[in-house]
């Protein structure tokens, strides 16, 4: 349902018959999920009884100017190239600060043969559909069905298309509660969490990780302020693990067992279990009554919104302030060193 596909067109050409029921959703890829979830609404409702929800994107040849086809770079890349690193875009974005060597091409996974990884752009032409029929039906299909048991799209407040220019910064606004959310978050760790994960682990109720996760925070050693995440870890760890944190940055790493010990995670488990015992917690949070868990969650959250949101009215300033230029940046950020310890 987007970019060059009609409806009446498409209906014609697959030989649909009758319909009773057509829609379209807008926002390219991220009204993706929504396709599905108006179909599934037209069955529930009795609007039709099998239909075909699908999304086509010309992300290859299509309108975004850094992603044509037609913007390559000049002769002789062109000969000597794979054709996955034509556009300056995927160059940037695959290949950034690094040659591609022989061997790295010729030892890349095949994506589809005999085209490897570097042979296929980022952005390309493609479509995906699926067919959605009601419960009932779905029991004597061929294959086992898989069931839309909830669907929701959104759009949040004074959206602008790809960029919201009403925001500093807008990534601020992708946790749950910045987002009005008051369902409770648990969230499962395994592996490496740093950075702009600490908005998200900043905003959750508790979290359980693997003994292997590792948690740290990068920016002061590439010359760039922790403020945010500064702001929110201050809410779930004592000041002094919080700061070293902060200020050692990436030359130290906190293990799973010393941020259970902090009180960062609520529960351990072995490497891997991380998410089935966030999914058992969570199984059982949604099975208590919805308003009480969630006034209960919003009570919780103004222990701590006052201080959270003085700390991000000075955070923009720390940053303008204390971050260095991005092309130092750039420098340190190469120049990092490989070794770290874990504590």
């Amino acid at each position: 349902m987007q970019e060059q596909t009609d409806e009446v067109e498409l209906a014609k050409a697959v030989g649909f018959g009758d319909l009773t029921f057509f829609g379209k959703v807008g926002f390219g890829g991220g009204g993706s999920c929504a396709t599905v979830g108006h179909l599934a609404a037209a069955i529930a409702a009795g609007a039709a009884t099998v239909g075909v929800a699908w999304r086509s994107r010309k992300r290859g040849s299509g309108p975004r100017p850094w992603t044509d086809t037609s913007v390559q770079l000049p002769t002789p890349a062109q000969w000597t190239r794979p054709f996955g690193l034509l556009r300056p875009v995927d160059e940037t974005a695959v290949m950034y600060d690094r040659p591609l060597t022989r061997e790295m091409y010729m030892s890349a996974r095949w994506v589809s043969e005999p085209l490897c990884l570097f042979d296929n752009c980022l952005e390309t032409d493609g479509a995906l559909a699926c067919v959605v029929v009601g419960a009932e039906r779905a029991r004597d299909c061929r294959q086992r069905p898989v069931y839309v048991h909830s669907a929701a799209q959104g759009l949040p407040a004074q959206h602008h298309g790809m960029v919201n220019y009403w925001n500093d910064d807008p990534l601020l606004r992708i946790g749950p509660k910045a987002n009005d959310l008051w369902k409770p978050v648990v969230v499962a760790v395994e592996g490496m969490a740093c950075g702009r994960a600490f908005h998200l682990l900043g905003e959750a109720e508790f979290v359980v990780a693997g003994t292997g996760a590792r948690f740290f925070d990068p920016h002061t050693g590439y010359g760039m302020v922790s403020a945010y995440e500064s702001v929110l870890m201050a809410q779930r760890m004592p000041y002094g693990e919080v700061a070293r944190m902060a200020l050692m940055g990436a030359a130290e790493r906190i293990c799973a067992r010393r941020a259970y010990d902090i009180g960062l995670v609520s529960e351990l488990t072995e490497p891997r279990g991380a998410l089935d015992a966030a999914v058992a917690r969570a199984v059982m949070l949604a099975g208590y009554p919805t308003e009480a868990v969630q006034g209960t969650v919003r009570a919780l959250w103004t222990t701590r919104e006052a201080s959270v949101e003085r700390g991000f009215a000075q955070a923009p300033q720390l940053i303008a302030l204390g971050n260095l230029p991005p092309g130092r940046q750039a420098e340190l950020f190469r120049g990092r060193p490989r070794d770290h310890r874990v504590r």
